[in-house]
């Protein structure tokens, strides 16, 4: 069960930041306002792995994202942390030239990926007991078979 969620949870940070890099790219080469992003964010498909964004289909401004996120928290394997950092990108969008947007995306993207890097240590450390427990008990099996 644990390895399970350490799992969840580096998968719907590797999303989280995919969203991020949507919405730089968006804003970047399309110079799309915040509202339009967010509306084209679940039709495109971008949002589908991380469930708490799938509630929040309806909101049309990154404060509203921000705070269906928070609302919706117990909903996701993410660490409060994680989503403090979800919820700080959210409110700063749309604040800002399109220059500013661009840096907090990166400034953003940086964060995530120190807690993406933080949540691969821990999953690699930590589900490597329950594979060496599995390794284990098939040698004991097959010892005591032959």
């Amino acid at each position: 069960m644990f390895a399970r969620e350490l799992r969840a949870r580096h998968k719907e940070l590797e999303c989280l930041l995919k969203i991020i890099r949507y919405i730089e790219a968006q804003i970047r080469y399309k110079a799309m306002s915040v509202s339009d992003i967010i509306k084209n964010m679940s039709a495109d498909g971008v949002s589908k792995d991380l469930r708490v964004m799938e509630k929040c289909k309806n909101a049309a401004s990154g404060r509203q994202v921000a705070d269906c996120i928070g609302k919706n928290s117990s909903s996701t394997s993410l660490k409060s942390e994680d989503i403090k950092t979800a919820q700080s990108f959210f409110n700063s969008l749309g604040k800002s030239d399109v220059e500013g947007e661009i840096e907090n995306c990166r400034l953003h993207e940086k964060m995530l990926l120190a807690r993406l890097d933080d949540a691969s240590r821990q999953m690699s450390s930590k589900t490597k007991l329950y594979y060496t427990l599995g390794l284990f008990s098939g040698l004991m099996v097959s010892i005591i078979i032959i």
